[in-house]
């Protein structure tokens, strides 16, 4: 159970200029297998570099990748292939990169074969550009290799007229996805009560499977559920990065600890750090507009966008650890409900916690709301949603 307090502030209470203040967000880091780069590069040879047809290495000391130098041929006859063929420590998703020296004679049209476990794919790459500055890079695919040297990589001077570079070709394993703001909802569960979870999930390539894995202690449950960015059931808004599960009722005493595993759409996965509630817990807390700022000029800015926006500054007299879980915070005594905190959000005792009133309404290092506030003079209102008060 718990006692949720909050009081109101007037507007003779706002303030002209900023506070220091803390901000108390989950955001727990993600653990994943270290990322892989292998370079193959023309320097280092059989059996990681092969030829066949007439190659010739460039004169431009210096200028290949890593200080080495290059290769390079003219379009057929005779047909030219550069062969890269990486050992592969682990079987899994590699994002394929060409790394070469542009310049003005180069062929804009080089076809690139990927053979990697799954067959085989091509690629075009535009070779043309200015020959100082930084080498080329392009990107050829994500693909699956098996581990040891069955993949690799070839260039033909089957494509368009010009010259063709063979420099060095990069595999580096998928990043996986990113996880964070991993929250429980309510912060204070009771016995046989629901329990929810929330995550920020997102990937460069996309998130696949989410879910959330759980164990109980001392009932020794155990089991995990599907997270969804659907719209469904607990979940807020449908496509907003924001992924949550619910989680069957735990025996009152039990300490629940979840963990958010993500997966992009190549396989790569990652786990975040777990969270821990502990069911049945009393706690009661009384919530304060502490401060309004409504004309910030450059006193403070938000560690998300670096804009220095308004804010409304709220503090936790306690006892306990403040759940914000359906609190609202507003500019309209009409509408008390205009921002609503996302589930699992918290506050500690004796603390303080700045809302951004920046028309953003984004949940990132901070809070941000759906509206500003008037420099003329609104009331700054704490609503709850849960008790209508």
């Amino acid at each position: 159970m718990s006692d949720r307090r909050i009081t109101r502030v007037s507007p003779s209470r706002r303030m002209a200029s900023a506070a220091l203040c803390s901000l108390s967000l989950l955001a727990f880091p993600v653990s994943s297998a270290e990322a892989i780069e292998i370079h193959v590069d023309n320097d280092a040879g059989a059996p990681g570099y092969t030829e066949t047809g007439s190659w010739t290495t460039t004169s431009n000391v210096g200028a290949g990748w890593n200080g080495g130098l290059y290769r390079f041929t003219s379009v057929s006859p005779p047909t030219s292939t550069a062969i890269w063929a990486p050992v592969i420590p682990d079987e899994g998703f590699y994002r394929v990169s060409a790394i070469f020296r542009r310049g003005g004679d180069r062929a804009p049209s080089v076809p690139y074969t990927i053979n990697h476990a799954d067959g085989s794919a091509q690629a075009v790459v535009d070779q043309t550009g200015s020959f100082s500055g930084d080498l080329g890079q392009v990107n050829l695919g994500t693909y699956r290799f098996f581990a040891g040297s069955s993949g690799n990589v070839t260039l033909s001077n089957t494509g368009s007229g010009g010259v063709y570079i063979a420099d060095t070709v990069l595999f580096e394993t998928e990043p996986p996805p990113e996880i964070m703001n991993v929250r429980t909802f309510p912060l204070y569960p009771q016995a046989n009560d629901p329990v929810g979870v929330t995550a920020f999930v997102t990937d460069s390539s996309g998130v696949g499977n989410v879910l959330a894995e759980w164990s109980a202690t001392p009932s020794g449950s155990s089991g995990s559920a599907p997270a969804v960015d659907d719209g469904t059931g607990d979940d807020a808004v449908s496509g907003d990065g924001v992924y949550t599960a619910t989680l069957p009722g735990f025996a009152d005493g039990d300490t629940v600890t979840v963990s958010i595993r993500a997966e992009d759409t190549f396989g790569s996965s990652a786990v975040s750090d777990p969270a821990m509630v502990t069911i049945g817990v009393n706690a009661s807390w009384a919530l304060i507009i502490n401060e309004v700022l409504s004309s910030n000029t450059e006193a403070a800015f938000d560690p998300d966008f670096s804009d220095s926006g308004d804010w409304i500054e709220l503090y936790n007299e306690g006892p306990n650890t403040a759940d914000l879980t359906g609190l609202a915070v507003s500019d309209d005594l009409s509408e008390p409900d205009k921002w609503v905190f996302p589930p699992g959000s918290s506050l500690p005792v004796d603390d303080y916690l700045l809302v951004w009133c920046d028309d953003k309404d984004f949940t990132g290092a901070a809070f941000h709301t759906n509206f500003r506030l008037s420099s003329g003079g609104e009331e700054a209102v704490l609503y709850d949603t849960i008790t209508q008060t």
